[in-house]
């Protein structure tokens, strides 16, 4: 299982979004983790389009969480930003292979990928950060300048 740069930064941007109550630019997320401002605007529109933040646009705009941290789960949000790349090529819905009808690793994957999500939400947004003040200060860092 392998989980794309996508969901990684979508996670990431919830992450920062959790330790600040008011509004936040992308400016200031891609300064936090030195990544591409550019892509963070798709990450952060697929987000919005999910339901998982907020945005507003204009001067005074921003992007802010939509809920609690608590209540985001790191495997529900990983499985809604991967839905559209299937984990097996049979998964697609397409007629792939000639064995597909009867063939069982299909299920021992979709077993292995529904265990792999139900792990991941054994974590919630807050838990990843809110423990740990280590990491509160390093993500906002970029928030102080």
């Amino acid at each position: 299982m392998r989980i794309t740069r996508h969901t990684d930064y979508g996670l990431r941007v919830l992450m920062y979004l959790s330790l600040h109550s008011g509004r936040v630019n992308i400016k200031d997320i891609a300064e936090a983790y030195n990544i591409s401002r550019n892509h963070l605007m798709k990450v952060v529109h697929h987000l919005q389009l999910l339901g998982y933040v907020l945005t507003v646009r204009g001067k005074g705009g921003g992007i802010t969480l939509n809920g609690k941290p608590e209540d985001i789960l790191v495997g529900k949000v990983a499985r809604d930003l991967e839905s559209d790349i299937p984990l097996l090529e049979c998964f697609s819905g397409q007629d792939c292979c000639k064995i597909t009808e009867e063939c069982q690793l299909k299920n021992a994957f979709a077993y292995a990928q529904d265990q792999f999500y139900d792990c991941l939400n054994q974590y919630s947004i807050a838990r990843l950060v809110h423990g740990d003040k280590q990491i509160q200060e390093l993500i906002q860092l970029t928030a102080v300048h």
